[in-house]
């Protein structure tokens, strides 16, 4: 069911990506890469910052800086690009290329996009509510989510010539284990204290 979700997602940008053309929608493709990969692999330097580790509060804050810090890249890198990039000058291109590039850009970016923004959610303790459960908690999200993310990632990784280009799916692997140890030890029923 996500993959559809994520499937909608990707269609919806590529219809506005037909109106706007190619060479914006480029642009928004590559700020996307960005903001994701920054807000998956910032994740390690947010959790340590955050207090109160193994909270429901601390998954919550966790999981929505992550998104912050990509919202706040996207628009970041945005601005400048349509300021000093695409802003300036218009580039036309043939209208074949440009609505086949366009709305192959734009169904990735969008498509990336919500699987990011499902990673997200189910990163929060809220997911493993009975009503969500096996759909959208971290336990069991679906590869076909959690693979543009992670591909995203190591695109990022190795298109910037890091040497640990395959650290993200370490990273939402490790998160989404606090994230089950933390449900686990919130089941277990409190033992009685003990008399002295």
């Amino acid at each position: 069911m996500l993959f559809w979700v994520a499937v909608i997602g990707g269609v919806a940008v590529s219809y506005v990506a037909l109106k706007k053309g190619f060479f914006p929608i480029w642009a928004v493709f590559f700020n996307t890469l960005i903001s994701v990969y920054l807000g998956v692999m910032l994740l390690p330097v947010i959790a340590a910052v955050i207090p109160n580790s193994g909270t429901a509060a601390y998954f919550y804050s966790c999981s929505l800086c992550m998104l912050a810090v990509a919202v706040i890249a996207f628009v970041f890198l945005q601005v400048i690009a349509s300021n000093y990039f695409s802003g300036g000058f218009a580039v036309s291109f043939p209208v074949i290329f440009n609505n086949i590039a366009a709305a192959t850009l734009g169904f990735i970016t969008g498509y990336v996009a919500t699987c990011f923004v499902l990673l997200v959610v189910s990163i929060m303790p809220v997911t493993a509510h009975r009503y969500v459960r096996g759909t959208l908690d971290a336990d069991h999200l679906a590869p076909a989510v959690k693979a543009p993310v992670t591909a995203t990632c190591n695109f990022i990784a190795r298109a910037s010539m890091q040497i640990y280009p395959n650290v993200a799916k370490g990273i939402i692997k490790d998160f989404a284990q606090q994230r089950r140890n933390f449900l686990d030890g919130a089941k277990k029923p409190k033992s009685p204290p003990e008399e002295y």
